[in-house]
């Protein structure tokens, strides 16, 4: 489960995958945002299909204090493993970007 930095309560982020057009079939994700009481207070189910890109966009609220991306990426296929780009922005800034072919949690903390 990657760390991948710091979101910030208040302002809008933006999570886009692309599922590559390589791929065998779509890929998923789920945003989960979690509470100051450890409780999912929030989860949003994205499916993706084949080269194209699923956006999310929402505002963690100061009681959220992570957040949690689960993501299944298609099965390999011919062309080899799966390829999904995720990339997370926050106040015009990527905060990550990277790539990814098997199942995989991506997780960011929230601060004030």
């Amino acid at each position: 489960m990657p760390f991948r930095g710091t979101l910030k309560q208040g302002s809008a982020f933006t999570i886009d995958v692309t599922n590559n057009a390589n791929n065998t079939d779509k890929c998923a994700y789920t945003v989960f945002k979690i509470n100051k009481t450890d409780r999912v207070s929030d989860a949003n189910p994205v499916t993706v299909d084949l080269n194209a890109t699923g956006s999310v966009t929402d505002t963690p609220s100061g009681s959220i204090n992570r957040v949690m991306i689960i993501l299944n990426p298609p099965p390999a296929g011919p062309n080899g493993a799966p390829i999904v780009n995720v990339r997370v922005s926050q106040n015009n800034a990527i905060v990550a970007n990277d790539t990814y072919g098997t199942d995989v949690e991506i997780v960011f903390d929230c601060t004030p």
